[in-house]
């Protein structure tokens, strides 16, 4: 079984920190061989590959939580 990681954040929006962030941490795990989901409360247009928490199941070995104020994912 390759390692696996969920990251859950409140959205994907372009010039957000917190964003920008999940990418960076996506785009490291990535470049180590680890598959990485980042999981979403809500969709946005911000180019990135998504899943929603409706759609999400636990399943990776780890889960990140990237929040911001106002984040019911929490």
């Amino acid at each position: 079984m390759s390692p696996a990681v969920d990251i859950l954040i409140p959205q994907m929006a372009s010039g957000d920190a917190t964003s920008n962030h999940t990418r960076l941490i996506q785009e490291l795990l990535e470049e180590k061989g680890i598959d990485v989901r980042i999981v979403v409360e809500r969709k946005t247009r911000s180019g990135s590959v998504t899943i929603s928490i409706e759609k999400w199941r636990a399943d990776g070995q780890v889960s990140i939580l990237q929040h911001s104020i106002g984040s019911e994912v929490a």
